[in-house]
């Protein structure tokens, strides 16, 4: 390995170089707007990909939620025949199976 020494002006437009590189990298990482431009990529990430646990239904409107698994929305696209603001829950028993005799 070799060492040689360098004239102290161009040392210093290295250090100078580096800093400003290091400076740029950082204020990049906390700049609000890069922050900000984060979240809102990974929102759209998550609302793309994400979906919650229909679990009992009492919370999941059949005609206004996107709990389906296939892409359509997301949502019930047949006629609305069920009147109001309709939980999933009046869609299954209590076992947790679908009651085919109200679906159909």
């Amino acid at each position: 390995m070799s060492y040689f020494r360098l004239p102290r002006d161009i040392w210093h437009d290295v250090q100078s170089v580096c800093a400003d590189f290091w400076w740029g990298f950082i204020w990049e990482v906390i700049n609000p707007s890069f922050t900000w431009r984060s979240i809102l990529w990974e929102r759209e990430l998550v609302e793309k990909g994400a979906r919650w646990c229909v679990g009992h239904g009492d919370s999941v409107s059949i005609y206004n939620s996107k709990w389906l698994p296939k892409p359509h929305d997301f949502q019930v696209i047949s006629p609305q025949v069920l009147h109001g603001d309709v939980k999933l829950a009046c869609l299954l028993r209590d076992d947790g199976s679908w009651n085919n005799e109200l679906i159909h």
